[in-house]
């Protein structure tokens, strides 16, 4: 016992700067001013409450407050402004654990004026950040008008704990019993268009060895029909993801693995069986990136497929940005769907390509603050010019406000986005402005 409240003290200790922010931000943002409270019926003074328990091989830590909550919509509003969600996703589209998420990004705040405890655009993801060197979580839960309670799980760095061994391929695997609800034999339930039906409900289905990100030879993973699913708890969604096999549940020593080395934050350690054999242990709360990503690649499949079916011919689009990295991103972007690319440093050698080549444009995506020749010139001249005036042209710039929006299609801009970008959202654009002509 005095060894478990020793390694409590240390995690305690860690988090400081963590706690610092959270109640920094209760303070701030959540409590109302004692008057306000007083109308709502609440108690005077406020409560922001401590406590921390353990739970399997985990330390829980919890702060919440009885203040007026957070107004998740006006989360929203912000994410969309900084370019956290695509423009076309609406706020009833996306889960709330997804708009909640996004108030650990760096620089988000929705504070609209500075104060001595908040409204600097930083902190939460300097919570997060800390969470995540200890190898842990944080989940969110808000209620407008009763309050905020935030939610850290930091694993113990060595203990024992019951594992669930299961097989991918010819590898063994192993999951944190508390983190399974129930086994599920596949054979007997329908599949269909990637859900599960069970119990009436219809759940999303995934193979655990297709979201894994490793795709070296020597792992000879078996992709055939998976034998068993287990039904997870992912980011408040139930989830089923399939095995080969259930090997054992036993408890076993978890051990935490050296951080000189980076390791995905879904791996939570290892433990070793008495074959000698060491097993990873994967942690579910971090599965929700991977399932992200395993979306954002069908999507980008289905889009690389409608637009080879719309258009036959190959489109060719001008790069127009001063900025390396983004012309590369830009050039992946669009060379894997099809299109061919011309890729140019700034505005006045963009020009100069279109007053001597005889080649054709279908469309050029085109930067705002650029040396030479900045955006604005560009769409001047394209406009003014008999051979390109019908070229359609997306902007693509860091400047998301009305004033510089406004000015872009008032030159005959046919689109407007914002950087950082959606590959997914510029493929979607030009197949829509494409069209159009």
């Amino acid at each position: 016992m005095t060894k478990i409240l020793l390694k409590l003290s240390n995690i305690i200790e860690t988090l400081r700067t963590p706690f610092n922010h959270i109640i920094r931000n209760a303070f701030d943002h959540g409590i109302e001013m004692p008057d306000i409270r007083e109308k709502k019926g609440k108690s005077n003074p406020a409560q922001i409450k401590l406590s921390a328990k353990l739970e399997g091989n985990n330390v829980i830590l919890t702060i919440a407050d009885d203040g007026q909550g957070i107004d998740i919509k006006k989360v929203y509003e912000k994410a969309k402004m900084l370019g956290l969600f695509p423009q076309n996703k609406e706020f009833d589209q996306l889960p709330r654990e997804e708009i909640l998420g996004t108030i650990f990004s760096p620089g988000f705040s929705t504070a609209s004026q500075v104060s001595d405890l908040s409204g600097r655009g930083m902190g939460m993801d300097i919570v997060k950040a800390e969470i995540e060197k200890l190898r842990g979580t944080i989940e969110v839960k808000t209620e407008i008008g009763k309050g905020t309670i935030f939610q850290l799980k930091i694993p113990m760095a060595l203990n024992i704990i019951s594992l669930l061994l299961v097989k991918i391929g010819s590898h063994t695997v192993a999951i944190p019993s508390e983190n399974v609800l129930r086994v599920i034999r596949l054979s007997d339930h329908e599949i269909q268009d990637n859900q599960i039906l069970w119990e009436d409900e219809r759940i999303s289905f995934y193979n655990l060895a297709q979201i894994l990100p490793y795709n070296a030879p020597n792992l000879s993973i078996d992709m055939g029909q998976p034998y068993a699913g287990l039904l997870l708890q992912i980011g408040g969604e139930k989830v089923v993801m399939a095995v080969d096999a259930v090997v054992d549940e036993k408890p076993l020593v978890s051990k935490s693995l050296d951080d000189s080395v980076a390791i995905p934050p879904y791996l939570g350690g290892c433990t070793i069986l008495g074959s000698g054999t060491v097993v990873p242990i994967f942690v579910p709360d971090y599965f929700k990136s991977l399932l992200i990503q395993r979306e954002s690649k069908r999507q980008l499949k289905e889009i690389e497929k409608e637009t080879l079916t719309v258009k036959t011919d190959e489109l060719s689009i001008m790069i127009i940005d001063d900025s390396v990295a983004v012309r590369r991103t830009l050039n992946r972007t669009l060379t894997q769907v099809g299109y061919n690319v011309t890729q140019c440093r700034d505005g006045k050698e963009a020009w100069n390509t279109l007053q001597s080549t005889s080649e054709h444009f279908d469309l050029a995506i085109c930067d705002l603050e650029m040396p030479g020749f900045d955006g604005y010139k560009v769409l001047q001249l394209i406009r003014a010019s008999e051979a390109w005036k019908n070229l359609p042209v997306i902007i693509l710039t860091s400047r998301d406000n009305d004033l510089h929006r406004q000015k872009a299609m008032d030159l005959g801009a046919n689109a407007y986005l914002t950087k950082p970008f959606n590959p997914l959202k510029i493929i979607e654009k030009v197949k829509d402005v494409t069209l159009r002509f």
